[in-house]
């Protein structure tokens, strides 16, 4: 059973929104690549594990650094995406 609702986000809400699904993109798009790439070059398939430990050292260089004069902190970002 389904039940369809509508969100009806505001301007923060929405762009906060926008921010995670662009997020989620690049990320997406980045695994994807590294598995097109493993498996053209060298016939070699990236499972769960390989992916995971990728997105490991993909959110040490993708996380910008925080604005001047402001800390960064866990909740800067979407940690979990299901």
């Amino acid at each position: 059973m389904t039940i369809p609702y509508r969100l009806y986000p505001t301007d923060a809400q929405a762009a906060e929104l926008s921010r995670t699904f662009g997020c989620v993109r690049k990320v997406y798009n980045l695994a994807l690549e590294a598995r097109t790439d493993a498996w053209k070059s060298r016939r070699e398939r990236v499972g769960y594990n390989a992916a995971s430990a990728m997105l490991t050292a993909w959110g040490h260089r993708l996380v910008p650094a925080p604005p001047a004069g402001r800390q960064a902190f866990n909740g800067d970002g979407v940690s979990v995406v299901a």
